[in-house]
C-alpha cells in the first residue's frame, strides 16, 4: 500500500511539473539568444538537442548572447554525458545514482522532479535491502545445511570405519571359529579313536546311542507324543513312540508298521503287528481293528440315504434297514460313520454300551431329531461332526458326562454360545472343543470367554 502511495506522488509531481513548462513556454515569448529554449529542453530532459542549440547560437548570435550560451553549453554537456551514463548503466542502483547527479547539476529541472526520482531511489534501496535480507537468510540456510551435511557425512563416514572394524573383527571370529571347529573336528576323532579302543560292552552302548540319534520323530500328539522309527541290528525298521524329550515311551510299545496319534482317530493311533491291525489310545491300551468287531471303520464311504437301499422308508428308518445286522456287535468301541450321507443317528435303536468315539463328520444331519437317544452312549468321550450341516446342538448332549473331545467345525450352529454354557452348567469340564474361525469369534465375548477359561476347556481350531 505505501509502494502505490509513493507512486502516486510521483505522477503528480511530473504532472505540476508538466504543467509549470507549459506556462514557461507560454512566459518566454520571443528569444533572440535561443537562451530560453536552451532551459526549456534542459528542463525536459532533451540535453543532446539543447546542446546543438547552444553550438549554433555560439555560432550566430551577437557578443551579448556569447556569455550565457557558453554557460548553458558547459551544463548541455554535463547532462548529455550524464544520460549516455545512464543508457548504459549495469544496474538499478547505478541508473538511480546518475539520474540524481543529473538533476543536481541541471539546475533547470525543477524540485519535483527531483524529489521523484529521490522517491523512487529510496524505493529501490528499500526492495534492495529487503532483498539483500532474503539474500542472507536464505544464504544462512545454505550454510546451515552445508554444515548439516558436513556432519551427517562426518557420521557415515564414522559408521563406515566402526562397519569396517565389525566386519575386520567378524572375519577374525571366523577364522577364530574355523580354526576351533578343525580343532573340534581334531578331537572327535580322537574321541572316536578313544571310544573304539574300550571294551566291548562300551561299544555297543555307544552304537545304540548312534543308532537312537537317527530317530526321526514325523509328528506331535498334542505337543506330548511323536511317532519315530529306527533300525534294529538286522536293519529291519520298527516304529515306537517318544515323548517331548525324546525318550522312549515304553508302555505304547514296539509296531511293525503305525501312524502318528490323531491321523485318522483323534486320541488313537492305528498300529500293527505280525499283520494285525490294532487302535491304541495314548495310555497304550489296545484296540482291535479287525472288520465287523471292534470297529465298524469299514462302513464308511457307504451311502445310508433310502434312495441308496431302495426304500421308501422315512430317513430315521434307512439306517437300521440296511445295516441292522452290522449293529449287533456290543463290543463295538470305535465307530467310523463318516461321509455315509447318514441323515439321523439314533442309537436307541441299538446296544452300544462300549462305544467310545464315533465320527459322523461330513453326513446331512440338519433334522432336529438327528441325535435322538444319544443318551444311550454315555461312555462316549470322542464325538467327531465336522460338515455335517448341523444348526443346531441338542440339550441331551449334556449327558454325556465321559466326553472329552468334540468336533463341531464347518456348521453353522445357532446356539453354540447357549450350548456351551449348558454344557457348563451340568458340570461337564476338561472338554476340548474344536471349531472354525468364524465360530471361535463368537466365543470371544468376555462372559464366555471366561466361562470357558474357568471350566477347563481347551478352544481348538
Amino acid at each position: 500500500m505505501e509502494k502505490i502511495t509513493n507512486q502516486t506522488k510521483c505522477f503528480r509531481y511530473i504532472f505540476v511539473s508538466f504543467l509549470m513548462l507549459l506556462c514557461s513556454i507560454m512566459a518566454y515569448g520571443d528569444d533572440n539568444c535561443h537562451s530560453n529554449e536552451v532551459k526549456l529542453l534542459l528542463k525536459l530532459g532533451k540535453c543532446a538537442e539543447a546542446k546543438e542549440i547552444c553550438k549554433t547560437a555560439l555560432d550566430d548570435a551577437n557578443s551579448k548572447c556569447n556569455e550565457e550560451m557558453t554557460i548553458l553549453l558547459k551544463v548541455c554537456n554535463s547532462c548529455a554525458s550524464l544520460q549516455e551514463k545512464i543508457k548504459s548503466a549495469k544496474n538499478d542502483a547505478e541508473r538511480y545514482n546518475l539520474t540524481e547527479q543529473l538533476y543536481k547539476e541541471n539546475p533547470f529541472y525543477n524540485q519535483a522532479q527531483y524529489e521523484a526520482v529521490k522517491i523512487l531511489k529510496q524505493q529501490y534501496e528499500k526492495q534492495t535491502e529487503e532483498q539483500n535480507v532474503l539474500q542472507k537468510k536464505l544464504s544462512d540456510k545454505v550454510d546451515t545445511a552445508t554444515k548439516k551435511s558436513q556432519k551427517d557425512s562426518a557420521r557415515a563416514d564414522s559408521a563406515e570405519k566402526v562397519a569396517q572394524r565389525a566386519r575386520e573383527k567378524s572375519y577374525e571370529d571366523s577364522v577364530k571359529a574355523k580354526s576351533a571347529e578343525e580343532k573340534a573336528i581334531t578331537n572327535s576323532l580322537i574321541a572316536k579313536q578313544a571310544i573304539a579302543d574300550k571294551d566291548e560292552a562300551v561299544a555297543d552302548k555307544n552304537k545304540a546311542e548312534q543308532q537312537l540319534e537317527k530317530i526321526k520323530a514325523v509328528l506331535y500328539y498334542d505337543n506330548k507324543i511323536a511317532l519315530a522309527s529306527m533300525q534294529d541290528t538286522n536293519k529291519q525298521t520298527f516304529y515306537f513312540f517318544i515323548d517331548e524329550n525324546g525318550d522312549e515311551i515304553t508302555k505304547l510299545k514296539r509296531w511293525d508298521k503305525a501312524e502318528p496319534f490323531g491321523v485318522n482317530y483323534v486320541g488313537y493311533a492305528k498300529v500293527t503287528r505280525k499283520g494285525k491291525e490294532y487302535l491304541i489310545n495314548t495310555l497304550g491300551k489296545e484296540e482291535s481293528y479287525s472288520r465287523g468287531y471292534n470297529t465298524a471303520s469299514d462302513f464308511s464311504g457307504y451311502d445310508y440315504s433310502c434312495q441308496a437301499a431302495g426304500l421308501e422308508a422315512s430317513p430315521q428308518n434307512c439306517i437300521e434297514n440296511v445295516l441292522d445286522d452290522k449293529f449287533k456287535n456290543k463290543e463295538i468301541k470305535i465307530l467310523d460313520l463318516h461321509n455315509t450321507k447318514l441323515p439321523k443317528f439314533n442309537p436307541e435303536k441299538f446296544d452300544f454300551p462300549k462305544l467310545e468315539y464315533l465320527d459322523l463328520s461330513n453326513n446331512n444331519l440338519k433334522y432336529n431329531d438327528a441325535f435322538q437317544g444319544i443318551e444311550y452312549v454315555p461312555t462316549l468321550k470322542y464325538l467327531i461332526l465336522n460338515n455335517s450341516k448341523i444348526t443346531n446342538l441338542p440339550t441331551s448332549f449334556k449327558k454325556l458326562k465321559n466326553l472329552i473331545y468334540l468336533d463341531v467345525s464347518g456348521n453353522k450352529i445357532k446356539n453354540l454360545s447357549e450350548f456351551i454354557s449348558e454344557f457348563i452348567e451340568n458340570g461337564i469340564k476338561n472338554l476340548t472343543l474344536r471349531v472354525d474361525e468364524s465360530q471361535k469369534k463368537a466365543l470371544e465375548e468376555p462372559i464366555m470367554a471366561e466361562k470357558i477359561k474357568t471350566s477347563g476347556w481347551k478352544i481348538i481350531i
